[in-house]
C-alpha cells in the first residue's frame, strides 16, 4: 500500500482541476458565437456529482447576453431590481450519439 501525504493529494487535485479548466476553456473558445450578436460570451462548467440527484458530473453551459441587445437589457434590469439573481443563463449540455 502506498502512503500519500496531504500535500501530495492537494497538489495532484489542484493539477487535475487546472487541466479540466483548460479543457473547458478550449471548448468555450471552439464554440462559434461570432455570428450571433446577442451573445457576449459562453463558458462551460462542470456540475459536481450528486447535484440535482445525478450520479455523474454533468457539463453545463453558461451564456452571457450582450448588454446592447434586448435580452441583455432585460436581464440587467432584472438584476438591478433584485428580481433575477444571476445575469447569465445556464443550461445542461446533452450529447446525442444516435447518428
Amino acid at each position: 500500500m502506498i502512503n500519500f501525504t496531504a500535500k501530495e493529494l492537494l497538489l495532484s487535485t489542484k493539477d487535475k482541476l487546472r487541466e479540466l479548466e483548460n479543457k473547458l476553456k478550449l471548448l468555450s473558445d471552439m464554440t462559434c458565437i461570432e455570428h450571433d450578436k446577442n451573445i457576449e460570451s459562453v463558458r462551460y462548467v462542470l456540475l459536481p456529482e450528486d447535484s440535482f440527484s445525478s450520479n455523474k458530473p454533468e457539463l453545463c453551459l453558461v451564456v452571457k447576453w450582450n448588454d446592447k441587445s434586448l435580452k441583455g437589457m432585460i436581464n440587467n434590469i432584472l438584476v438591478r431590481m433584485n428580481l433575477h439573481i444571476w445575469g447569465e443563463e445556464s443550461g445542461l449540455v446533452l450529447r446525442n450519439n444516435n447518428g
